[in-house]
């Protein structure tokens, strides 16, 4: 049963699935997940929504007009979502949008949504839904769909918070306190979800580690807005008026477009093919994104695979240089750089040495320190940290020498791509959880039973 009001303080995770990204739009389905202070939740609600105009793309959140022609109206649902949220923190996976396009929705019913200070697993993790969720062994069965997004924000706020100490409630104004109890969930309806389109597959796997602050949020939003590679009148300005509300300045806003055309390039190639026709889509996302004429030179020599590429296979030696900086400015510190790399099975290490050293992950790979220079007269692929960080387990990562360079100082790589034995020896391992082979560098000592992503 409910729990209203909300004594003692709770959080509420919220989501909503939309016709659009922008005030302008409408809300067609949410979900409110209530969420005691000691973890428990003791309250799920959902519903489809009416938007009363074109349902947005079908293709994202698998909502199709005949869905919503039986569901409430917004003005509707209102005071059963309110009864919710009024007096509890609120938590959400982008926050500034979930609660933005509810403050719309309210003021079109001449009440206020005030979101008081809540909680943005967004921020706090640094990674997409999806992503977040993978890494911390959290079930998303149905992304873009709003129960299953609210519990998963939920479940993450349970990982990253203890207590509501330094969070301001929200509440609810000016709204008639009648409930009506009408809803239309989903699940009754059945499955209906169409074929994600190849720019939104690659989204889901585009790493944004180094975002933080407000590119993160612009860039949450932007990648749902171009999963039809387009960008209309009405998202250009909704877009343009979220980075001025982000304080975002125009070259910020180049800046994060130009991030988030190489995380998608990188994704890609990361099985090894890039199509023509994925090399076309990628061309057109370049001139949807107003990035100038090189980044689309650049992304057909990387899908063409020219360039020189290190194989990150687990059990290799990584060691890192310089100080590395999040896309805000603000430093990425070095024990999460190494935690991220034990979680792809390799090991850090303090020093670049002949033997004892694999892989160098700079700040700047051009860099002069001496662990750089070590790197280089050893024949040990320097690596730029971004590309780290946009990495996986068994991914290549774009190293910034020349082809020629590498291999004269490094025979184990050929024609800018790794043979079978690289700066280390390599072996073929089959996982004992999903049977699946992955490569590991050969090292004394047991052997790993479990590959990198079931690890």
């Amino acid at each position: 049963m409910p729990v209203w009001p909300a004594h003692p303080l709770q959080f509420v995770a919220v989501d909503v699935e939309t016709t659009g990204l922008y005030t302008s739009d409408r809300v067609v389905e949410v979900a409110a997940v209530t969420v005691s202070a000691d973890g428990r939740i003791v309250d799920e609600w959902d519903t489809l929504v009416n938007p009363e105009r074109d349902v947005g793309p079908t293709s994202i959140h698998g909502i199709t007009a005949s869905m919503v022609s039986t569901a409430p109206r917004f003005n509707e649902v209102a005071s059963a979502l309110a009864a919710r949220m009024d007096g509890s923190i609120l938590v959400a996976h982008n926050l500034s949008f979930d609660s933005r396009m509810l403050v719309a929705e309210y003021g079109r019913l001449r009440a206020r949504l005030l979101p008081g200070q809540g909680v943005c697993t967004l921020s706090a993790c640094g990674e997409r839904l999806d992503q977040a969720c993978a890494r911390r062994g959290i079930k998303l069965p149905h992304h873009h769909r709003a129960l299953a997004d609210a519990r998963a924000s939920a479940a993450l706020l349970q990982t990253m918070v203890r207590g509501v100490d330094g969070y301001v409630p929200a509440a609810v104004e000016g709204l008639d306190g009648r409930v009506c109890p009408r809803t239309l969930r989903r699940d009754v309806l059945g499955d209906q979800s169409n074929q994600m389109p190849f720019l939104a597959r690659l989204a889901t796997q585009a790493r944004l580690r180094a975002e933080r602050g407000p590119s993160l949020a612009y860039l949450d939003l932007l990648d749902w807005a171009l999963a039809d590679l387009e960008l209309s009148v009405e998202e250009s300005a909704g877009l343009k008026t979220l980075a001025r509300e982000l304080g975002m300045s125009a070259q910020d806003v180049e800046s994060a477009h130009r991030r988030y055309f190489d995380e998608l390039v990188g994704a890609a190639v990361r099985d090894g093919m890039v199509t023509d026709d994925e090399a076309h889509l990628l061309e057109r996302l370049a001139v949807v994104l107003g990035l100038p004429g090189e980044a689309v030179a650049a992304a057909k020599a990387t899908c063409g695979g020219s360039g020189a590429s290190v194989l990150l296979v687990s059990g290799m030696t990584v060691c890192f240089t310089g100080e590395a900086c999040h896309t805000d400015g603000t430093e990425l510190p070095r024990d999460l750089l190494c935690q991220l790399a034990e979680s792809f099975q390799l090991r850090p290490v303090s020093s670049v040495t002949k033997s004892g050293c694999d892989l160098v992950v700079a700040a700047d790979p051009s860099s002069l320190s001496g662990k750089a220079e070590k790197a280089r007269k050893w024949g040990i692929p320097v690596v730029d940290v971004m590309d780290f960080l946009r990495a996986e387990p068994g991914a290549l990562i774009p190293a910034r020498l020349s082809a020629t360079q590498v291999s004269a100082r490094n025979p184990s790589l050929r024609d800018g791509r790794p043979t079978s034995k690289r700066a280390v020896e390599v072996e073929t391992l089959t996982c004992g959880q999903c049977g699946q082979e992955w490569q590991h560098a050969v090292a004394r000592g047991r052997k790993p039973t479990f590959c990198p992503n079931c690890v």
